[in-house]
């Protein structure tokens, strides 16, 4: 049931959020005449897992010291323009720093 809630939630912020883009002759938009096209769908798809990972984390796990939403598995979002699917972190997030070119690279490595 709070599944469900969330996903009405989200459809809801997302409606508002295309009436604002075609209002703004966004070149992105996510539903035509009050009809929700494929980027909506996409959208929708991905602010989904976003929140889910958040809901689904289990405090009674192992992980549960360290895990976060950051740690999710990306193997369920894609581009809404390219359908490309993303990657999971290669270590967990704390364990990660950047470079200038937002490379990850592991903190934990010793050199």
């Amino acid at each position: 049931r709070t599944l469900e809630l969330e996903k009405q939630y989200i459809e809801y912020h997302l409606e508002i959020i295309s009436r604002h883009m075609k209002g703004a002759h966004h070149p992105l938009s996510s539903s035509e005449n009050g009809v929700q096209n494929e980027v909506f769908k996409k959208l929708l798809e991905i602010l989904l897992h976003a929140s889910y990972s958040r809901f689904l984390l289990n405090s009674d796990s192992p992980q549960s010291e360290w895990k976060t939403f950051r740690d999710v598995d990306g193997k369920d979002f894609r581009s809404v323009f390219t359908g490309q699917k993303a990657i999971t972190l290669p270590r967990r997030w704390i364990d990660l720093e950047t470079d200038r070119n937002h490379t990850y690279h592991d903190r934990t490595h010793k050199k």
